[in-house]
């Protein structure tokens, strides 16, 4: 059967390069270095950046940040840390500029995908152009461009699909290298990932261990002894080399952590600790990523709400369900139940579960519950891959696949969905224009967005309907297309100030070497209010 590239001249490029394309082209604005990174990224992540380069290329010890108020340490992985082996690489090749933190963010954002290709390969083994369209679901999901001004979340986005995939390595095939390799890993998630999302990783790579353990030694009879005690003794290998690895960051931060006022849990503090949820109102927000921009909803804000995955898990669910009860598919299941639990944890106070979990150490700290539709976002991705592992993409699409059906339905489904939003916001559409397709998105209210975006699936609706039937051929690059395209309208919102990189430079613009607070703190703006009068 002829695979859904065919001989034709679409996606037919390595897949590790057509993933760099598409994040490229998504985040134009900040990748062709023309606009600037937005908000905290800028504001608070660039300067202790720079601070850190200037140090080390200055033969610095980089412990101390120094040019803030008094000033604070930078050795504990509760915030920016001098562990982080990737920054401390970039701050020395690197002279320090805002090009270069975009660079980073960049790299990351392409590495997101690159991993999550791998991974589906490596341990589903899907097919590449599934894997690659699945890939792209997770790169330029809603969660990336919502929380693209915090790089210690868009970090998560690569190193926690590294450590789980080295930990799957490990348990399948115990080895010194695969010990080894899952240390390595895991120090770069700790050191260089929020720990709010390293804390919920740890704790999901301990329960995969154990259950794995659980299956092999007390389950399973069809393990030798020997290969048992294979497994332990590897396992326990990867346990001590992470020890020994991490034990240097864990200890400082142990340190420090009465100084930084993070040493009492926070969820006695019901407001503060109940804030910054996804409510299941924003769910809207699968649909049309920019029902999320300018959403109001109590104790929340937008870049918590954005859970957008495409279109294509849109289409691939409602026969995902019928294929893994039809196969007895457990791991499916249990990908999909593991989806929709971070889903709920993720809704914070509305329902108890993320209360619930303050029994387990170190979550009591942590607020921002809708950080944790990340693992929702995760996990759905791996559920698909599981469910369509034994079909490529060119079967699940043909004309004899025997879920075409439920396809077409779900694609009207979503099409009349989309119709009916238009004609619902038809009202809007003499005022929709403001004399510029930018002007008429950012100055645009809820409704109005609403209403674009509708309009922009409507279109990728027809599209997927026209491939479908007349040219199956234009179906990958549709779906790539159409979140390119959902992920570059979000960006002005969430990514890309109206800035220049240029000018941003110039602003934040500090003398060469060593950084020294010469003013006394007292004499110093903690605030800079820019030309448009934001603070």
């Amino acid at each position: 059967m002829k695979n859904l590239t065919g001989n034709k001249p679409v996606l037919q490029i390595n897949p590790y390069l057509a993933i760099a394309i598409a994040a490229f082209i998504a985040y134009l604005p900040v990748s062709s270095m023309l606009y600037a990174l937005k908000n905290d990224v800028i504001a608070i992540e660039y300067p202790i950046q720079h601070f850190l380069s200037e140090s080390l290329r200055n033969g610095e010890s980089p412990v101390w940040f120094n040019t803030w108020g008094m000033g604070f340490p930078l050795q504990s992985i509760l915030s920016w840390s001098i562990f982080s082996t990737p920054q401390t690489l970039i701050g020395l090749i690197f002279k320090s500029s805002v090009y270069v933190l975009q660079a980073e963010f960049m790299l990351y954002i392409m590495s997101a995908g690159w991993i999550m290709y791998y991974f589906l390969k490596k341990h589903f083994s899907v097919d590449k152009h599934l894997a690659l369209l699945l890939s792209c679901c997770y790169m330029l999901s809603g969660f990336t461009v919502a929380s693209s001004q915090w790089l210690l979340y868009i970090t998560g986005m690569t190193f926690i699909p590294l450590v789980l995939s080295a930990l799957i390595s490990l348990l399948r095939k115990p080895s010194l290298k695969n010990s080894v390799l899952f240390a390595v890993l895991y120090y770069l998630l700790l050191t260089n990932v929020h720990i709010y999302l390293t804390i919920f990783a740890s704790y999901l790579a301990f329960f995969i261990l154990l259950f794995y353990l659980f299956k092999v030694l007390l389950v399973n009879k069809n393990y030798a002894p020997l290969e048992k005690r294979k497994l332990l003794k590897f396992v326990a290998l990867a346990g001590i080399f992470t020890a020994i690895l991490c034990i240097a960051p864990l200890y400082y931060s142990a340190e420090l952590i009465s100084y930084l006022n993070r040493s009492t849990p926070i969820n006695t503090n019901h407001s503060f600790f109940e804030s910054n949820y996804l409510h299941p109102a924003a769910l809207t927000s699968l649909f049309l990523p920019l029902s999320s921009v300018k959403a109001s909803f109590s104790n929340t804000e937008g870049v918590l709400l954005n859970s957008y995955m495409g279109l294509l898990p849109l289409i691939l669910f409602p026969f995902s369900l019928i294929l893994i009860f039809k196969k007895k598919n457990f791991y499916a299941t249990a990908l999909l139940a593991t989806s929709f639990l971070f889903l709920a944890i993720s809704f914070g106070y509305l329902t108890p579960l993320r209360e619930w979990l303050n029994i387990l150490p170190g979550l009591s700290y942590f607020r921002n519950s809708g950080v944790l539709r990340f693992f929702f976002i995760l996990f759905f991705i791996f559920y698909l891959a599981s469910a369509f592992q034994d079909h490529s993409l060119s079967a699940i699409f043909d004309k004899h696949f025997p879920g075409r059906k439920i396809f077409i339905a779900s694609i009207v489904l979503l099409g009349l969905y989309f119709l009916l939003l238009c004609i619902n916001n038809s009202a809007l559409f003499p005022g929709l224009y403001k004399g510029s397709l930018y002007a008429s998105f950012k100055n645009a209210g809820r409704s109005e967005l609403i209403l674009f975006n509708a309009m922009i699936q409507l279109f990728f609706i027809l599209l997927i309907v026209f491939s479908f039937f007349k040219n199956k051929y234009l179906l990958p690059l549709i779906i790539i297309t159409e979140l390119i395209i959902n992920t570059l309208i979000c960006t002005p919102y969430f990514t890309a100030s109206s800035y220049s990189v240029i000018e941003v430079q110039q602003i934040l613009k500090s003398p060469e070497g060593f950084p020294l607070q010469v003013s006394a703190p007292g004499n110093v703006s903690a605030t800079w209010i820019d030309k448009k009068g934001n603070p």
